[in-house]
């Protein structure tokens, strides 16, 4: 097995690293043998990753709907329903809908347990979009 060298890109660069828990589906749960436990490793070079990585992130490990991943990121960051809703020029009850939907998709039941469930993911610098004048 080869081993990076300091001179190598992979050891310069930042790694991250993500282990999430794989929920069960019937495919999983065939997959595992009938057992109910098992994990994906995601390892990326943080240098590759868009803007949106962590709400591109929460949309595959989750199934969750672009406005979905928006929601939970707000909480995930302690915004209150309301701010969320103002951000997205929405109503405060769709807002509620969508966190419902979050909920239900991450095995969630309340705003502290989503937020700390998010809290485990890694955290990456975002890069800077540049805009034209």
């Amino acid at each position: 097995m080869h081993s990076p060298s300091p001179s190598s890109g992979a050891a310069r660069g930042r790694i991250g690293v993500l282990a999430a828990p794989l929920l069960p589906t019937p495919a999983t749960y065939i997959l595992m043998n009938g057992t109910a436990r098992a994990a994906i490793l995601f390892i990326t070079e943080s240098e590759g990753m868009g803007a949106d990585w962590p709400a591109d992130l929460l949309r595959r490990l989750y199934d969750l709907t672009r406005t979905e991943a928006t929601v939970a990121l707000g909480i995930a960051d302690g915004l209150s329903i309301d701010e969320i809703a103002a951000r997205g020029s929405v109503e405060r009850e769709t807002v509620r809908t969508q966190l419902k939907a979050v909920f239900a998709k991450t095995s969630t039941h309340r705003q502290s347990g989503l937020a700390s469930q998010l809290a485990g993911l890694p955290k990456f610098p975002r890069r800077n979009r540049r805009r034209d004048a």
